[in-house]
């Protein structure tokens, strides 16, 4: 495909061009050209080029999310391949991490073989986890070396947390020898109360169990002792507090190899939501207070996190339309993405942050090729508009369980450019 993209403002931190409206010719999936906008740009272009305005709407790389659970297979009728897909390309993204809890669990090679194959024919590119432990029990571990031949990006059980600790030093020593990612969620389930909610002043209010900070916290500080003894490195999953936030600093700080990663949902909620008994907020990692949400964002803002996921959830209606107690847990995030960033977004923290936990700290840690806005490099763009406004409406994953919609919501991803094909919103 041969493509001119007018008047878009570059959001990307890295870039000596961001902040700057520019103008950008692509052919065949690769950058032929990009400079400042000006008139009559590209006029002497070839006629098979096509052109589209971006009108100054936003240009960032192409969207990375790290963890999304699709339900194939097993689980289809909530989302398969195909629909999570579409809602994830409709979100803004170009590649997505998929996590191995399907049914049955992809702790083998057939299982990540079959993703593999399968995300070449969608429109963006899905990569699966395999599991750390057979069928992600914590019991023993997965036969690792083959998935990761066979294709598995990193492993992970998921949002079950590694109880045993001896299991998970020996995943560390394992993968450190073959180079391998290791992902893992921090919760101490026996501190945990099931995970129903935070375990706070809402929780006490509204006479529920609730699952403190501290089953977070003491299970992140075991890890990182493990980390130490196995001197390789590790990835902590959907951190929800301010506690972690401060050990995984002073972790970054004496030089351990640790990165970590915040859902949308904690960063744009908080337990307060809960008030009503709203099943829509019932998630994983539970919905944490207001001084966790301000703690997140601002170890966002200085690097302290270095991702933010969707945590895509897809949850049938009559699961969720249930009694609290009895609703399943998740969130539908993917098409929402945006709209929950907009709202919540604290005013000082720059869009390029943001951007860029969903762009080249992803890709870092997956240990991808750097995406970079540079003639003669691979291109795959998303263009966005935060300030846009509309009712927002999940049209492409199979369930709607996510409280924006209907809302009239602020942001709006107009197209996503990936595969050598402009997708336009």
């Amino acid at each position: 495909m041969k493509l001119i993209i007018l008047n878009a403002l570059i959001c990307d931190i890295e870039s000596e061009l961001n902040g700057k409206y520019c103008d950008l010719m692509i052919k065949d999936g690769v950058l032929q050209e990009i400079e400042q906008s000006k008139k009559k740009a590209f006029d002497n272009s070839p006629k098979e080029y096509k052109r589209f305005d971006a009108k100054k709407a936003l240009l960032s790389q192409a969207w990375v999310d790290l963890f999304a659970n699709f339900g194939e297979p097993g689980l289809e009728q909530a989302e398969n391949f195909e629909s999570g897909a579409k809602a994830a390309l409709r979100g803004g993204f170009a590649k997505i991490m998929l996590s191995p809890l399907t049914q049955p669990c992809r702790d083998s090679k057939s299982g990540i073989q079959n993703v593999v194959n399968c995300s070449e024919k969608l429109p963006v590119s899905i990569y699966p986890y395999g599991t750390v432990s057979v069928k992600a029990a914590g019991k023993e571990l997965s036969e690792m070396y083959d998935m990761q031949l066979a294709g598995a990006i990193g492993f992970t059980d998921g949002n079950h947390s590694v109880e045993n600790a001896g299991l998970l030093l020996k995943a560390l020593l394992y993968l450190k020898g073959m180079n391998g990612k290791l992902f893992t969620y921090s919760n101490d389930a026996s501190l945990a109360n099931g995970q129903r909610i935070h375990e706070g002043a809402q929780s006490t209010y509204l006479g529920m169990k609730g699952s403190p900070s501290m089953a977070e916290e003491i299970r992140i500080q075991r890890d990182l002792e493990l980390l130490k003894y196995a001197n390789g490195s590790i990835h902590f999953s959907q951190i929800s507090c301010k506690q972690s936030v401060d050990i995984i600093k002073k972790a970054k700080k004496q030089g351990l190899k640790v990165t970590c990663d915040v859902a949308i949902a904690n960063l744009c909620f908080t337990d307060k939501e809960l008030l009503a008994y709203d099943t829509h907020f019932k998630v994983i990692p539970p919905l944490r207070s207001q001084s966790d949400q301000i703690a997140l964002w601002e170890a966002l803002a200085d690097g302290t996190i270095d991702a933010i996921v969707s945590n895509h959830m897809p949850i049938e209606t009559e699961f969720k339309n249930l009694e609290f107690e009895y609703a399943q847990h998740g969130m539908n995030t993917l098409e929402a993405f945006l709209p929950m960033l907009v709202q919540s977004k604290p005013a000082h923290i720059l869009w390029e942050n943001v951007i860029k936990a969903i762009t080249v700290n992803p890709s870092n840690i997956l240990g991808f090729d750097k995406p970079v806005f540079q003639v003669g490099a691979p291109i795959s763009f998303t263009l966005f508009d935060p300030i846009h406004s509309g009712q927002f409406q999940i049209k492409n994953s199979k369930t709607k369980n996510n409280p924006l919609h209907g809302q009239t919501v602020k942001g709006n991803v107009l197209a996503v450019y990936h595969k050598q094909k402009l997708n336009l919103f």
